[in-house]
């Protein structure tokens, strides 16, 4: 949204399947343009590219285990491309690395290369 008001777009999709959200809390843009959201209700983040407005990978789990989340608030994107994302109830931040990278053909969901993250599926 514009600061006049004027809507600019948005990325993700409302829901509880695979790549959406249910209270997405936290966004942040990666170097290659794409915007992770951190969804509090799902205990997940998800990459997408605005154009065309495409989900590249989700992460989710919930709990206490590493690589599980329980309340996450708030994420950066480091200029490595890790993930941080703090959760609240857990009093810790923990960094994910390993996250899915564009193909480099636009409209292709990139193989995942963590086996953190899943492939959203067509």
């Amino acid at each position: 949204m514009h600061l006049d008001g004027k809507k600019l777009g948005h990325v993700g999709h409302k829901g509880s399947g695979p790549c959406q959200t249910g209270f997405p809390v936290a966004a942040a843009m990666d170097e290659n343009g794409d915007v992770w959201i951190l969804d509090l209700q799902r205990a997940m983040f998800m990459r997408w590219r605005p154009e065309g407005n495409r989900c590249l990978g989700q992460h989710y789990g919930f709990g206490n285990a590493a690589g599980a989340m329980y309340s996450p608030l708030d994420m950066t994107i480091d200029a490595n491309g890790a993930v941080y994302v703090s959760q609240g109830f857990e009093g810790r931040v923990q960094v994910y690395e390993g996250a899915p990278t564009p193909a480099g053909v636009p409209g292709t969901v990139p193989e995942p290369t963590s086996p953190r993250l899943s492939d959203p599926g067509p």
